[in-house]
């Protein structure tokens, strides 16, 4: 078999719904925001990145995913507005929040752990579900006046948890579902 190295990571895909918010956000605050914008269409909730990882390791860490999510039944992610990393004086990525849900926080932490039998590191930094909209270059941002304007108010379901594949190229990261593993109905 060919060992092809591939670019993966763990997610939750959107709904179109989201998408159509985030398109709208994008329309409203792009031209006093700059920054790179990334495509409302390739915007996921991340879980897990990977890195480069052996195509023989697909069906590990799909098998590790399945564990990992084999107790958990389907939930909605409630968003929360629209914050900035790492604080509003220095704004280096702006994202969309969603409201810390234990069982999203579960199926974290249980990847994570589970990982290590592949030797991929875990991460011990604080998990704050987010999409990001947007890299910017250390802006100043009013992020009160950004959510007095601009509300997104949306359930995200969690029904399946992805393994995508990212390809780099020059019109940005695509991804390519590799894997989708669902939680109980």
């Amino acid at each position: 078999m060919n060992n092809i190295v591939k670019r993966l990571f763990i997610a939750v895909s959107i709904t179109d719904d989201l998408v159509n918010d985030l398109n709208l956000t994008k329309a409203k605050l792009e031209s006093e925001i700059s920054g790179r914008w990334v495509n409302p269409e390739s915007i996921h909730l991340t879980l897990k990145f990977l890195g480069n990882r052996s195509s023989n390791d697909v069906t590990d860490i799909v098998a590790i995913i399945k564990k990992s999510v084999s107790n958990v039944r389907s939930f909605n992610l409630k968003t929360t507005g629209i914050g900035c990393f790492p604080n509003h004086r220095r704004a280096r990525f702006l994202w969309l929040g969603f409201e810390e849900e234990e069982r999203l926080l579960r199926i974290k932490r249980e990847i994570e752990t589970r990982m290590s039998v592949l030797g991929i590191e875990e991460d011990i930094r604080d998990y704050h579900p987010h999409l990001t909209l947007a890299r910017l270059n250390n802006k100043r941002l009013d992020i009160k006046e950004i959510n007095e304007r601009i509300a997104i108010t949306r359930e995200l379901p969690v029904e399946r948890v992805t393994l995508f594949e990212s390809v780099l190229n020059r019109g940005g990261a695509k991804h390519y579902a590799l894997d989708n593993i669902k939680l109980l109905s």
